[in-house]
């Protein structure tokens, strides 16, 4: 039950990191999202990810 709770929550948030990126997230979400970020690895190297990525370009 948990690990469907994580994997909802995981979704969710990696659909607004590049929203979070570009800082487009309301104080709310980006509360939810960094939250989210402090606790799962794997979000947190999504979004290192997505940060090379937009480097890049």
């Amino acid at each position: 039950m948990f690990l469907g709770g994580r994997k909802r929550r995981c979704h969710k948030v990696r659909g607004m990191l590049s929203e979070y990126i570009d800082n487009r997230l309301d104080s709310e979400d980006r509360g939810v999202v960094e939250r989210h970020l402090e606790i799962c690895e794997a979000c947190s190297n999504e979004l290192e990810s997505l940060q090379m990525t937009v480097q890049l370009l």
